[in-house]
């Protein structure tokens, strides 16, 4: 079969454009008849991914909003899900937020899915980026749909789980890059990421107000309590030893330095105690009972009572890391089992709940457990160097205990689940252009993932025998795997089960698309995606939305972005490219800096991250400058933090300066939010979210014969009335080409011809051309016809009805073709 006559077998498939230039590639590259016929299987595979259906969205690069949905992707209603609003952290199930929002807000529907938009309600999770970086990232919209007779329940070799509808997308580490795939293709072995360290803003105090009615207490506790190293290891050692009754807060312990700080609570607030020896099972116990109702009513509503109710109040998740550890060393204090021989530490409880969110307040401080539930009771195990982080960071209060978690060294141990995938085609390069003996990284390559600390072992020794810029440059992005800030979790289990409501539920969050249970496995939430360019990162309009701003000729594109070409130097060079990128990408201080409010003290500590500093080549000096001319005052050093203090002692002074200070633009170009370096064929292009057209041109390394923007009226204001022409025909062009559309060129010159050829860049509607024409019943055939004829009326305008509207109104011949020309005939006469 000849080439010409196995592409018209795709006609009906794929567009002209698309077989035309598979010929041209077909012809370039003398493929057989096989490689052609997978070409061509492949392209219509891709082609109907891409395509849309009537009422799903057009042109979301990377981030399908839900509002539009094409597919049904969500979690379950039972799925507890991390969420922050106006700095306060929560835990809470994704299906009583989403069904209170839809109740209280007005939902769009869609087919079957209801939509909420919550992008003004301040609202965020903990994401995961391209780099493999946690942070916290917008809600835009929440969603449900109704629930398909079978969920996914899906767990991993740590214990955790998830459950998802099959179409539901997961994130995995492939080729040293960060893919989706959907629950259905998901197989045993695969990994999925689990957070490791959460990152926070944080409180100091606990209004107790908020949960407890003093009015007609006799000892009241104080309004706000100080979350302190002292409440903090309270609170944990209730968790594991304590109980509330109608008359007081009990707690069972043998151990007298646990007792001597259970009676220092007590004098801290004031309270009464009593202490009893008795028998409580096999063995002799004692009691401390603190006789306060506040207290009681306290630890009630925020922790629960009973060891299956028992949970991690929610305040402790915002709280400092010194509150966090101390809980968590109450709550291994009273709980706690070590064992030397095993390098572990396990605790266990009949609340799942709790189990959860001990786990979670342990990635606050970078510390992963592992995690198992059966019918009665779920446990935590902290094994090897997990355990040895315990020990530096947290610790026990016993004697005993400290003497026995001092037996657990930090030794090599073989590393079974924080493994990183997707690096073995990298490390086999780098290992071949060194001279690294192939038998040593085999197992890596053919298993496709390697151990975190071994992959920090040969980074270390890769660098030492580095012999080029390449290889350089692999090796940093080696670094960047070692650096990530999740676990690549083996899935050990996927099974069917019943969805445990009628819906199911979903977000959509910005940029990233992806948001994390408590459990900590980090899920995304959709596969059906569009790419511009290549660049799966940047949302981009396009299809029929992008088409109206191009005709309208809108002063600002709802998503502008530049692509930026770089000069020969540049342009291979991943390091200069990465430079001027720098040099473009907007950076704030909240990008370069943790800042915390010490609201004790009324100030705000300024944490700089000296290795994002050192990488975007911007001093400290130069930020603290910037910091300075914010605040109105001087800043002083303490330590490692710089210190900054607002002019009046009030709360909302100094919330009001953080966010001041947060958006402080410290490096870059305003408006460009986002850079992202691709490699196409031997050059690095640069995309940006945003566009500063005029700027960018200026720049050190920039190709500006190649550069591009879609904001046609920055190309207009910088290259002219030509340079805005050539725009249009490039945009309106590219935008059809995309949805796979031929239309003939001298239609779209015409209309960019109509909207420049008086020197001005105007819309196409009542605004510019249409709002122009000389005819008044041309422009009320338009648009507004009441508007239009009155306001002619006013001026006593004239109509020569010279056009085609105008006199197909009227009823009378057009001033066209044969409306042209009058004919006379005399009759002959007979």
């Amino acid at each position: 079969m000849s080439l010409d006559e196995k592409l018209q077998n795709y006609k009906e498939e794929l567009p002209p454009k698309i077989l035309k230039k598979l010929k041209q590639k077909a012809q370039e590259k003398n493929l057989t008849e096989k490689q052609l016929e997978e070409a061509l299987e492949e392209t219509e595979q891709r082609f109907e991914q891409k395509q849309v259906e009537y009422g799903e969205p057009v042109g979301t690069i990377a981030a399908q909003s839900i509002g539009e949905p094409g597919t049904q992707m969500s979690i379950d209603y039972e799925e507890e899900v991390i969420i922050k609003q106006n700095e306060e952290i929560k835990t809470k199930k994704i299906g009583e937020i989403i069904d209170n929002k839809i109740l209280s807000q007005e939902a769009r529907e869609k087919d079957e899915w209801e939509v909420v938009d919550i992008s003004n309600q301040n609202y965020k999770v903990p994401s995961l980026t391209q780099d493999e970086k946690v942070e916290w990232k917008e809600l835009q919209e929440c969603s449900r749909h109704p629930a398909p007779e079978k969920i996914l329940e899906i767990k991993t070799s740590s214990g955790r789980k998830i459950k998802a509808t099959d179409s539901h997308s997961f994130l995995i580490r492939k080729n040293n890059e960060i893919k989706t795939k959907s629950g259905s293709e998901l197989e045993k072995g695969d990994r999925i990421p689990s957070i490791k360290k959460l990152k926070h803003n944080c409180i100091q105090t606990l209004e107790t107000t908020e949960y407890i009615n003093q009015k007609w207490a006799k000892k009241k506790l104080p309004k706000q309590i100080k979350l302190d190293k002292e409440f903090g290891w309270f609170i944990g050692i209730y968790l594991a030893e304590g109980n509330c009754t109608k008359q007081f807060v009990n707690t069972s312990n043998r151990n007298q330095q646990i007792q001597l700080k259970i009676r220092k609570i007590a004098e801290r607030f004031g309270f009464s105690y009593n202490e009893y020896e008795h028998s409580k099972g096999y063995s002799e116990t004692h009691d401390v009972r603190l006789n306060s109702k506040q207290l009681l009513n306290l630890l009630e509503k925020t922790c629960g009572t009973g060891s299956q109710n028992k949970k991690i109040p929610e305040f402790a998740y915002s709280a400092y890391d010194d509150f966090v550890a101390a809980l968590l060393r109450g709550y291994f204090d009273g709980n706690g089992n070590i064992n030397p021989e095993k390098d572990m530490i396990r605790v266990s409880s009949r609340s799942k709940e709790l189990i959860n969110g001990i786990s979670l307040l342990l990635n606050r401080l970078g510390i992963f457990s592992t995690k198992n539930t059966d019918k009665k009771q779920s446990t935590l195990i902290l094994s090897h160097k997990n355990a040895h982080k315990f020990k530096q960071k947290i610790g026990f209060t016993q004697q005993e205990k400290n003497k026995e978690i001092n037996q657990i060294k930090e030794k090599p141990t073989q590393e079974y689940i924080d493994m990183i995938p997707g690096t073995g085609e990298l490390i086999k390069e780098i290992s071949q252009k060194i001279g690294t003996p192939t038998r040593r990284i085999n197992n890596f390559h053919k298993r496709d993932k390697i151990g975190r600390e071994t992959l920090k072992k040969y980074i270390k020794e890769f660098k030492q025998k580095a012999n080029s810029e390449e290889v350089e440059q692999k090796i940093k992005e080696l670094e960047e795997a070692a650096k990530s800030e999740v676990i690549w979790d083996k899935i050990t289990q996927i099974k069917e089960i019943k969805p445990t409501r009628n819906y199911v539920y979903d977000f959509s969050v910005k940029d990233t698309e992806n948001f994390t249970t408590k459990q900590g496995i980090v899920t995304h939430n959709t596969m059906r995606t569009f790419h511009y360019a290549g660049v799966a990162e940047i949302d981009v309009t396009l299809g029929l939305p992008r088409l109206i701003e191009i005709v309208d000729a809108r002063k600002t594109p709802s998503s502008p972005m530049m692509t930026i070409k770089l000069e020969e130097e540049y342009a291979s060079d991943k390091n200069k490219a990465r430079e001027i990128g720098w040099k473009i990408e907007e950076t704030r201080l909240e990008d370069i800096a943790d800042m915390e409010t010490d609201f004790s003290k009324m100030r705000i500590l300024i944490n700089l991250d000296d290795e994002t500093l050192s990488k975007k080549k911007i001093s400290e000096e130069e930020v603290i400058d910037k910091v300075e001319n914010t605040a109105d005052d001087s800043v002083t050093e303490e330590g490692e933090n710089y210190i900054v203090r607002p002019s009046s002692s009030s709360y909302r002074e100094i919330l009001r300066l953080v966010e001041d200070l947060k958006e402080i633009k410290v490096a870059g170009i305003e408006g460009i939010s986002r850079v992202i370096i691709r490699k196409e064929g031997e050059e690095y292009t640069i995309y940006t979210e945003g566009s500063a057209f005029k700027e960018v041109l200026g720049l050190e390394g920039v190709d500006s014969s190649k550069t591009k923007t879609n904001d046609l009226h920055e190309v207009y204001d910088t290259l002219g009335i030509e340079g805005a022409r050539r725009a249009l025909i490039n945009e309106a062009t590219d935008t059809l080409d995309e949805q796979g559309l031929e239309v003939d060129i001298r239609h779209i010159m015409l209309v960019a011809d109509l909207m420049t050829n008086d020197g001005r860049l105007r819309a196409i509607g009542r605004h510019g051309v249409s709002g122009e024409k000389q005819s008044v019943l041309a422009r009320a055939a338009f648009e507004v016809t009441v508007n239009h004829l009155l306001d002619a009326g006013k001026r006593g305008e004239r109509d020569e009805l010279k056009g085609v509207p105008e006199n197909v109104i009227v009823g009378q011949p057009i001033e066209l073709g044969t409306g042209i020309v009058d004919l006379q005939m005399k009759e002959q006469e007979e």
